[in-house]
């Protein structure tokens, strides 16, 4: 199998673990509450901000310099700022990840901003879908701003991709460092 298709595979299978699990999220997102208390604010802000500083260290691991990628480390960081609630700043993570596995899945034919384009479209529409399914689901409620904040990540998680696939290394027919 190719690593596109196990891509592909794993992305179909990551939206339909989302819309599956959105009758129990909330609970879930209940329990750790209960668990962590306060805490759980400053876990999922440390684990984004872990995410980024493991971005910013291969960017200067590449020698590169900071400053053209500043307007996305604010966007982020402006992302962070803006999210208060925990469950928000998950979707950060939630959408990053689904991002990489688009980009990863995305066919190597298909370079450069159409293929950044395509991917945010990707994960917008799972994240519209998620929304729409709260929407339905008698125990949720679907919120625009879910829908926003899910946009945010796929354009800050494919920024951030893009970022990274650029900062060394071998390179691919679609630019992207494989290793």
């Amino acid at each position: 199998m190719s690593d596109n298709r196990r891509f592909q595979l794993l992305a179909i299978a990551y939206v339909l673990a989302i819309y599956g699990t959105s009758g129990w999220m909330r609970l879930v997102s209940t329990f750790a509450r209960e668990l962590a208390g306060d805490l759980l604010g400053s876990l999922t802000t440390a684990g984004l901000a872990m995410t980024l500083a493991a971005i910013l260290a291969a960017i200067r691991r590449s020698r590169r310099s900071l400053l053209p990628y500043l307007p996305v480390v604010l966007g982020y960081c402006a992302a962070l700022a803006w999210l208060t609630i925990p469950e928000e700043r998950f979707h950060l993570l939630q959408y990053g990840l689904l991002c990489l596995l688009c980009d990863r899945a995305m066919p190597a034919a298909i370079v450069g901003i159409r293929r950044h384009l395509l991917v945010v479209a990707m994960v917008c529409l799972a994240g519209i879908g998620d929304e729409l399914i709260q929407w339905l689901r008698p125990n949720r409620v679907g919120d625009l701003r879910d829908v926003a904040i899910n946009a945010a990540a796929a354009v800050l998680g494919q920024s951030l991709i893009a970022i990274t696939a650029h900062s060394g290394g071998r390179r691919s027919a679609t630019g992207y460092s494989r290793e």
